[in-house]
């Protein structure tokens, strides 16, 4: 029984080397992290806000960099997301972010999610960042929609020290007439830029209260070699548990063993090693449970990789009755660009695999994500249950603070449209040419004739997302449109 447990717990705690201050496998970076600062703003909003969506996972997945010191950046026009009907076997839109303002840094100061009733867009969410001088997120206010109005819900509050180190983040709570204060992080670092602690405090009764925190140590290298956990009783500090870490003369993580406090004593509890290849990428986690005299064999992780580096297979399995059983496995595909472009997940039912999960990826000439999905099968494999589906909109500018403009000299509405739809410009229009998602073009007008309003009927083309491409001049403007 205590093996089993232990296995249960072990099996949560997975993470021990991908939370190590050096990683040999090579992560590819999510997509959207829509403020850009690393924070995770839409992971923020699914794992520390009660209540809010799940519907969002899809783009709380994503933490994406908005690449500001690279000469060609992402701007963000619109965002499509699509939810699978398992009733109907097909997709169906969900929801849209749109309206996305930048400042002269390029940092994404504000956009709107819309969600799809049936028959119109109807506003449901906020988000409003801003930032320093040093490009360092300081705000993030978070709005939902009455219906008329935008109502606070909450807002979180970030500090940086001179070598932008983020200090503290503070989350605040609207209660109708004024913020209230929720919880409050606070962060501290050596002269290395190592982060040495980090703090947690509740507000209760008007007062900040200590909850937990985490005090970290660095060898020579800035390798972390233990990570202390402590809870507060009410007067002091107790330590609740250690985390001790070994390196190899490549700094790469090889063990870790974590221990829990018994009154005065260390007690062991579970042990973890990892082995490299030549190229330093993880191919082996062994992990251990102790017993109360002696380390016993859990679990193990087993991992593949292609000429590249990148990581293609996943395997996790179970030792029992002396023999390594499956449980589940990660199979990775990348382009030749090495961008992830699917990730499939299965889980062995004792004879064979079957599938759980399928995340597919696909990138533009830049290596900027444009769309992705994921579908999620039933305990069977046989039965698509749920799914997501993003699709990005953006251009690209060149330079730092090349700021780009939100006026629109193009409409087209209705949009979504049952087909028939209306185009009109500020300026005479010369052609019009649209695309469907893949790209082909099912629809060409060479007869504008200068108009600057112009009726197209495609309700006889498939539903889904097209491009409508005009020409006024010797400008060519973009639009996107949803026929349903």
């Amino acid at each position: 029984m205590k093996k089993a447990l232990l296995f249960f717990i072990l099996a949560l705690s997975m993470n021990a080397f991908a939370q190590s201050k050096k990683s040999a496998t090579n992560q590819q970076n999510p997509v959207l992290n829509p403020f850009g600062n690393g924070n995770g703003f839409m992971q923020d909003i699914k794992c520390k806000t009660p209540g809010l969506s799940s519907k969002i996972d899809l783009a709380a997945a994503d933490k994406h960099q908005l690449l500001r010191q690279k000469s060609i950046i992402q701007i963000f026009d619109s965002m499509y997301e699509w939810q699978w009907d398992w009733t109907y076997t097909k997709w169906k839109i969900a929801y849209k972010y749109i309206n996305f303002v930048y400042d002269a840094g390029n940092n994404m100061t504000s956009y709107i999610r819309q969600e799809w009733d049936g028959s119109a867009w109807m506003n449901t969410d906020n988000f409003i960042a801003t930032f320093d001088a040093n490009n360092n997120q300081t705000s993030e206010l978070f709005q939902t929609s009455n219906g008329s109005a935008w109502e606070n819900v909450w807002l979180y509050t970030y500090t940086y020290d001179a070598n932008k180190n983020q200090t503290s983040e503070l989350l605040k709570e609207w209660n109708g007439s004024a913020w209230d204060n929720v919880w409050l992080y606070t962060y501290t670092y050596d002269a290395n830029n190592n982060e040495t602690s980090y703090k947690v405090q509740n507000w209760e009764t008007g007062a900040w209260v200590n909850d937990s925190q985490y005090l970290y140590t660095y060898d020579g290298n800035n390798n972390q070699t233990t990570l202390l956990s402590q809870i507060w009783n009410g007067t002091e500090w107790i330590s609740t548990s250690q985390g001790l870490y070994t390196y190899n003369e490549n700094n790469y993580e090889t063990s870790y063993e974590l221990q829990n406090r018994n009154g005065s004593d260390w007690v062991n509890y579970w042990h973890s090693d990892a082995t490299y290849d030549a190229n330093n990428n993880l191919i082996n986690e062994l992990y251990k449970g102790w017993d109360g005299t002696e380390w016993f064999i859990v679990q193990q992780t087993v991992s593949t990789f292609d000429a590249n580096n990148n990581l293609t297979n996943y395997l996790f399995q179970y030792w029992q009755n002396n023999s390594w059983l499956n449980n589940s496995e990660n199979t990775y595909t990348y382009d030749a660009n090495n961008n992830q472009t699917s990730n499939l997940r299965q889980s062995w039912s004792g004879t064979a695999w079957v599938i759980n999960t399928l995340s597919n990826v696909a990138y533009d000439a830049n290596n900027f994500v444009k769309s992705r999905s994921m579908k999620s099968w039933n305990s069977k494999g046989s039965i698509v249950e749920s799914g997501d589906s993003l699709y990005y909109y953006f251009h690209t500018v060149v330079g730092i603070n090349d700021h780009v403009s939100q006026e629109q000299s193009i409409s087209v509405y209705p949009n979504p449209t049952t087909g028939k739809f209306t185009i009109s410009s500020n300026n005479p229009v010369n052609s019009i040419r649209v695309y469907n998602f893949v790209g082909e073009c099912v629809y060409i007008d060479f007869n504008f004739n200068r108009q600057t309003t112009k009726t197209i009927d495609m309700t006889s083309s498939p539903k889904g997302i097209y491009f409508v491409k005009v020409m006024s001049g010797e400008n060519m403007k973009s639009r996107k449109i949803v026929i349903h």
